[in-house]
């Protein structure tokens, strides 16, 4: 990877993490902590299945790059997302195309709070920076990391990152539609 996908990349997480602190700014806590809907999930529950996503695909990644690194497979060149991750990534892009189903381990428990959620998720956000820190100069195209979704999904690393990016800004739309669904309940207006 080079240090100007690196940077890329890098933009992307912190405009994700700058949209959840919009969130905080823009929202009440209580706009973003109800849920649009009867089993719906509210702005608070999208950013606790980002961080639980973040949490559960951080240990592979990191094994993953220790295994590139130890094994010495550097490269000057950029690292291109196979195609399958690539696909993945555009599938998951906002507005949703596509609706599915979030495996049970990353499920929000439901009634987050967005005191509690917001932070947690700008932690794990970090702990994705420095990971992507960690690649410049790898050939993250060399190796496939398992999802945490499926063991018989893999991708290499640096679709990892692209699907990691998608799937943030994904939820943080969703987020904001949830908390702007629950205001307009709660003023009487139309979505």
């Amino acid at each position: 990877m080079t240090a100007e996908q690196a940077d890329g990349l890098g933009r992307e997480l912190a405009e994700a993490a700058a949209l959840a602190r919009t969130l905080e700014e823009d929202f009440q806590p209580a706009e973003l902590s109800t849920p649009p809907s009867p089993g719906a999930w509210s702005a608070a529950d999208n950013l606790v299945h980002l961080t639980l996503s973040s949490q559960a695909l951080i240990p592979r990644m990191t094994r993953t790059l220790a295994k590139l690194a130890d094994a010495r497979r550097r490269t000057e060149g950029p690292s291109p997302p196979d195609w399958v991750g690539r696909l993945y990534a555009w599938i998951l892009e906002p507005p949703v195309r596509l609706k599915a189903r979030a495996p049970r381990a990353f499920v929000p428990p439901g009634g987050a709070s967005a005191a509690e959620a917001v932070p947690a998720f700008l932690v794990e956000q970090e702990r994705v920076v420095a990971l992507l820190k960690q690649c410049v100069g790898l050939d993250l195209a060399s190796r496939k990391v398992p999802s945490p979704v499926s063991r018989y999904v893999r991708h290499n690393v640096c679709a990892a990152f692209h699907i990691l990016a998608a799937h943030q800004r994904r939820h943080l739309w969703q987020a904001r539609r949830a908390a702007l669904a629950v205001r307009a309940a709660a003023t009487g207006e139309r979505t």
